[in-house]
């Protein structure tokens, strides 16, 4: 009787944690099971989240994918939470590529004055530039017209 009754508890935990993984079965389809590089991103995510099972070990980058798969739907966390964990690991992989293309460039983050920032979006906005584009663009122009009026004086 005490057999019987453990294992339809056993089976309850059963269907209700099939429950849980069919609600996110497009959870990971941003996650490309090809690409290491993004794989071993997510990995470290859910590590630093606290999330990855360590009893998921991988050697290879299909590997890696089925345990950030496996440790998301291991997971305990509420459908709430797992939404959320889901939303800002996104959020955070975009960044992660945004920086990514930030090779030879230097973020930068100062004031001006309103009036300026009015000419420099007027600046973007007519010449299509972006305003970083614009900055650049100036600066160049300007460090250009210094060396040259130093070359003939």
């Amino acid at each position: 009787e005490a057999d019987s009754a453990l294992k339809r508890e056993h089976l309850e935990k059963f269907r209700f944690l099939i429950n849980e993984i069919k609600k996110f079965t497009t959870a990971f389809r941003w996650l490309n099971a090809n690409d290491q590089y993004q794989c071993e991103w997510a990995y470290n995510y859910l590590k630093y989240r606290n999330i990855l099972q360590n009893s998921f070990p991988i050697s290879a980058k299909k590997q890696s994918y089925d345990a950030i798969v496996a440790s998301f739907d291991y997971w305990d966390g509420s459908y709430e939470a797992k939404k959320l964990l889901l939303t800002e690991m996104r959020r955070a992989w975009s960044t992660q590529k945004f920086r990514d293309k930030q090779v030879n460039k230097k973020s930068y983050n100062f004031t001006m004055c309103k009036k300026m920032a009015k000419m420099l979006d007027n600046l973007s906005k007519e010449l299509e530039l972006s305003k970083s584009e614009v900055v650049e663009k100036l600066i160049m122009k300007t460090h250009s017209d210094l060396q040259d009026k130093r070359r003939f004086n």
